[in-house]
C-alpha cells in the first residue's frame, strides 16, 4: 500500500493547475521548474541533491500503478515523501545499497515526477524568465 506523506510548503500551489517547465539533471542532482498558476511571472523551481533515480510519469500510469491503496494523498497537494510505493519497492539494489533512500513526488494536473533522494528537495519561489 502506497502511503503518501505531505510536505508543507511555504508557496502552496493548486497542483491540478501546475505543469512541468523544465526539467534538467546531472546525474547526482535534478532541477525541477514548475508553472505557478495564476501567476505568469513566478516559476516553482525545487532541487533534489544526491538522487539515485528518477522518473516521469504520466498521471494515469500511477494511478493505475497505487490503486486502490492509496493514503495519506490530498487534494491539490504539490509535494509528497511516498511510503511503500512500488518505485522505490521495486529498486531492491538501491534498497539494500542506499540506507537514507527516500521516495519523493511531484504531482501535477498532468504528470507526476518521482525522485529517489537522501533527503527532500529545496523549493523555492523564482522569476519565470529564470525557468525557461
Amino acid at each position: 500500500m502506497a502511503l503518501y506523506v505531505p510536505i508543507p510548503l511555504e508557496v502552496p500551489i493548486k497542483c491540478s493547475l501546475s505543469e512541468i517547465i523544465r526539467l534538467s539533471s546531472d546525474g547526482r542532482r535534478v532541477v525541477a521548474y514548475f508553472v505557478v498558476p495564476h501567476d505568469d511571472n513566478k516559476a516553482l523551481k525545487v532541487v533534489f541533491e544526491n538522487i539515485y533515480l528518477m522518473r516521469m510519469c504520466d498521471e494515469h500510469v500511477l494511478n493505475l500503478e497505487d490503486y486502490p491503496n492509496s493514503e495519506g494523498l490530498v487534494g491539490e497537494h504539490f509535494l509528497y515523501r511516498m511510503e511503500g510505493a512500488d518505485f522505490l519497492l521495486n529498486q531492491p539494489a538501491v534498497k539494500e545499497s542506499y540506507e537514507e533512500a527516500h521516495h519523493f513526488r511531484c504531482v501535477t494536473g498532468t504528470t507526476c515526477l518521482d525522485v529517489i533522494a537522501d533527503e527532500p528537495p529545496t523549493v523555492t519561489l523564482v522569476a519565470r524568465e529564470n525557468a525557461a
